[in-house]
């Protein structure tokens, strides 16, 4: 549901505030980050960014609260697992 891939992707997306400029730096299509973004969204039954319409320069995407809440509880996963495997 949510690995390595998506959690690089969001904190990009934070970076960046652009999934198009997040897609872009991770190498990745914008089709398939768009897919990565609405999968987690589907499977979590709530929306992880928020997007703005652009104009002139493009539009916005920003995390919400569940994307935020998600990135860092990723992050502290990810610390306590290499934690676990020095023991």
């Amino acid at each position: 549901m949510f690995g390595e891939g998506t959690h690089k992707l969001l904190e990009s997306i934070k970076a960046e505030g652009s999934l198009s400029a997040a897609a872009k730096a991770l190498d990745m299509s914008y089709r398939y980050a768009w897919g990565l973004v609405k999968d987690v969204e589907e499977r979590l039954g709530t929306h992880v960014v928020k997007t703005r319409r652009g104009g002139k320069h493009g539009g916005q995407t920003e995390l919400t609260e569940a994307g935020l809440s998600l990135v860092t509880d990723y992050k502290e996963l990810k610390k306590s697992m290499a934690d676990v495997c020095k023991l």
